[in-house]
């Protein structure tokens, strides 16, 4: 784990142009600690609403540092979270943007996978 979080995001960029090989025939997809799927449910009262919105976030690394990938269906670019240990003692946190090609493969994936 590098400990600069922009060259984790550049160097995992080309792995994760293409996800197919994540993919597994027992639903198990993505190689990650922790996944969290939050879903907001349409409102049948509101036709504007074609699709699901989700939050899905990805738990890369825990505990030094910790490292979480967040993608939400309202935007083009996910977020990669980075941080050493907690924060009530003045840690850095950091958060950088992931390309709009990666979130729509981490869309696909999600969408694939969760059924959302």
């Amino acid at each position: 784990m590098s400990d600069n979080i922009f060259d984790y995001r550049n160097n995992r960029e080309e792995e994760w142009q293409d996800l197919t090989g994540y993919m597994h025939d027992d639903g198990l997809a993505f190689d990650c600690l922790e996944v969290r799927l939050f879903v907001e449910h349409a409102d049948l009262y509101r036709k504007k609403h074609r699709f699901q919105e989700y939050i899905c976030e990805f738990l890369l690394t825990f505990g030094g540092p910790t490292v979480r990938l967040t993608i939400d269906s309202r935007y083009k670019h996910g977020e990669l979270f980075h941080s050493w240990g907690v924060d009530h003692d003045g840690n850095k946190k950091e958060t950088v943007d992931i390309s709009e090609a990666v979130t729509d493969n981490f869309k696909d994936f999600i969408q694939n996978v969760y059924g959302v």
